[in-house]
């Protein structure tokens, strides 16, 4: 059995029952309130919850854990930029890319992770938009795609898009200002 088969016959992706996303997944929560699920797994709700807490570890371990899309010849890392303490989103750069001077933050990392906006400031609603948006554009082909529950399922089921041992080992501490009205394609960089 594959891991991508294993991972779909282990987790039934169950509807939360309870608080503002009730009724919906907790994968699909991911992609419109990602700040909403570090809170809730934080504060223990999910753990207290039965049946949640499988799905909830497995779904922190891949969502902190993203691996970069490599489509070209060139090694690609992410630069999650923050500006003023909030999360602008983040770029997938070469990863010889020296650190461009600027006044936005940015931390370089191996693999994309989806606390970094609530981890910069908590609740930044604004930050999480603009989170989603990169990952979107990125993963999806573009930064207002509609996620829908096949899509989640899809991209969550697929072990090939998350590493192993998901904690973000961040490389170093840059500057850069990314152009937030391109969405990228990556092979052509």
């Amino acid at each position: 059995m594959t891991n991508q088969m294993q991972s779909q016959t282990r987790l039934r992706w169950t509807p939360v029952d309870f608080g503002k996303h009730k009724g919906r997944r907790l994968l699909g929560i991911m992609f419109r309130d990602p700040d909403w699920f570090v809170h809730v797994r934080k504060k223990g709700a999910l753990n207290a919850r039965s049946g949640y807490y499988d799905e909830a570890e497995e779904l922190f371990a891949k969502s902190t854990s993203i691996r970069v899309l490599q489509t070209g010849t060139l090694t690609m890392v992410v630069d999650h930029n923050f500006h003023h303490g909030t999360s602008i989103g983040f770029d997938l750069v070469p990863v010889d890319r020296p650190p461009h001077q600027g006044s936005t933050q940015t931390m370089r990392s191996e693999w994309i992770d989806m606390r970094g906006p609530h981890n910069a400031a908590n609740h930044d609603k604004a930050g999480n938009r603009l989170f989603l948006r990169s990952l979107k554009c990125y993963y999806f082909g573009d930064p207002s795609a509609r996620v829908t529950r096949e899509r989640c399922e899809a991209f969550f089921n697929d072990d090939s898009n998350f590493h192993r041992f998901g904690r973000a080992a961040w490389i170093n501490m840059t500057t850069i200002m990314p152009d937030r009205n391109a969405c990228p394609v990556i092979d052509k960089i």
